[in-house]
């Protein structure tokens, strides 16, 4: 099950969530391979708290490409990744350490 998060952590603003891959190789004994790259994408509009006046605002609240494809506002993703609606995770790991949070935390 998914639940919302009233106030989330945003990057320049904007919801995001962060694709990573794993492979998994036994159940018992557990073994998984994580794979430290991955795709990060962002809403394509500013974050604001919801409520009632923006509850139907998809590119606010939704991370979704098929859904923030279709904001005109939508900005592009640069060719190194580091900015953009898709970012990479390396950048969003460098990202994090420049604003002051450990980027090391996210594989903790």
């Amino acid at each position: 099950a998914q639940e919302y998060i009233a106030r989330p952590f945003l990057i320049d603003g904007f919801k995001f969530d962060m694709r990573v891959y794993v492979l998994v190789t036994s159940c018992a004994p557990l073994r998984l391979f994580l794979y430290k790259e991955g795709l990060v994408r962002l809403c394509t509009e500013a974050y604001a708290e919801p409520g009632e006046a923006n509850a139907d605002q998809l590119f606010v609240h939704l991370t979704n490409f098929s859904i923030n494809k279709r904001n005109e506002a939508m900005f592009e993703t640069s060719a190194d990744g580091a900015s953009g609606f898709k970012r990479s995770i390396t950048s969003v790991l460098a990202w994090l350490d420049r604003n002051g949070h450990s980027s090391a935390q996210v594989w903790a």
